[in-house]
Parts: C-alpha cells; structure tokens; sequence
C-alpha cells in the first residue's frame, strides 16, 4: 500500500496525509474494509497460517497483531474481508487450486471486542483471539478472493468466475449465484447485514450471583 485514497460521492479522490507510511513488511496486503461501528480502516495479509491485521485510525496506522487460524496453509494464500453490522470481521482465506483442481477456502472470524481491544494496545505482536468458522475443499479453478454480506445476512464468496452463496448460520451447500463472473479480484459490502441482541431483564436477581 502506497496511500489510502478516499472516495466521496461528487468530489475527487482524495489521498490521506501520512498514510503512505504504512511499515507492514514485505508480503502483499490483499484486504482491505471499513469498520461499520469506529470508522476505521481494516487492511491485512495472510500468511504463516495467520492473518496480520492493522487499522488507519484518522492520525496513523495502529497495529493489531496477527490472528493465527491453523487450518490456514503455510503459503499461497489471497483473501478479502468484510465487516457485519455488529463490527464483527470475516476474513475469507484461499489457496490457489491443486494439481486436481481443488481449492482450499477458509472463513476466520474476529469478534468486536477483540478488534477494539487490539486497535487500543497498538502491539503488532499482539495475538488476537479469533476462531475457524468455515473450511471446505472447493472445486474451482482459481482461489477465492472475495467476501460481501448483503442487507438479508448472507455471506459471498468469490473468485475468478464462480460467486457463492452463504447461509452464516449454518454454513451449509452454498447456491452457486453465477459462474459468469469476468477476472473478479475483490467483492465489497454494500450494506451490512442486520443483527440481534437479547437483554435479559431479571427484576428479582439471579438466584446464585454466579448464574
């Protein structure tokens, strides 16, 4: 990354002061996204079976660490990211096909709290908490480097030509929405997907404080 440029409806883009200073090593950066709840800008890489995270907070870059997922391979890894309306982070990991043709695609998830707790110590050997939500060996032709979510909650996955379907709350046989796709590198979010949270209202207390 040489500079962050900013895009607004009716202007120019526009490069940020200071953001070419970004000092993430060697390897590529392949994600980039804007957190839905802080405005800040997410970008990444993937490799050594982890996935290194860093956010533009306005004034510099804060380093987040690196979330390591051991169901990554050890190299040829692209990937992509996007964010769900809870702040969330989904980050789709993907190696290029096989002698048979076959790819391995991965799905990490790093929770809000654990973003925002890793923005706040500025450590880049920091490691953030994060789990495997989804893994499978795909048939495809290139590897997988897109991720979106639509306005109803469903996750897209794409690569070269195929775009896949996801239903997040069970991972399930994805629907294949197009096999047509021409040399898609990166999908973005257009809306993030709605959320629910449940309070509980105990009047009376809990029975036993450690309930």
């Amino acid at each position: 990354v040489n500079k962050v440029v900013r895009y607004q409806a009716g202007t120019k883009p526009t490069a940020i002061t200071g953001s070419g200073n970004t000092n993430m090593g060697s390897a590529s950066l392949v994600a980039g996204v804007v957190d839905p709840v802080t405005g800040n800008f997410l970008i990444g890489k993937i490799k050594n079976q982890a996935v290194y995270l860093w956010a533009w907070t306005g004034n510099g870059y804060s380093a987040l660490g690196s979330v390591k997922n051991l169901s990554l391979p050890d190299d040829g890894l692209n990937g992509d990211m996007a964010f769900d309306g809870a702040g969330n982070l989904y980050v789709v990991s993907s190696t290029n096909p096989d002698w048979t043709g076959s790819v391995s695609v991965n799905i990490t998830l790093v929770k809000q709290s654990d973003i925002a707790a890793a923005v706040a110590a500025n450590d880049q050997n920091r490691a953030i908490i994060g789990s495997n939500v989804f893994g499978k060996d795909i048939k495809a032709g290139s590897g997988f480097n897109g991720i979106a979510f639509d306005s109803n909650g469903y996750l897209y996955v794409g690569n070269h030509t195929p775009l896949l379907k996801y239903d997040p709350n069970t991972w399930g046989t994805p629907v294949k929405i197009s096999n047509k796709m021409s040399s898609s590198k990166d999908l973005s979010s257009c809306s993030t997907p709605p959320t629910l949270t449940v309070a509980k209202n105990l009047p009376n207390g809990r029975a036993v404080p450690g309930d």
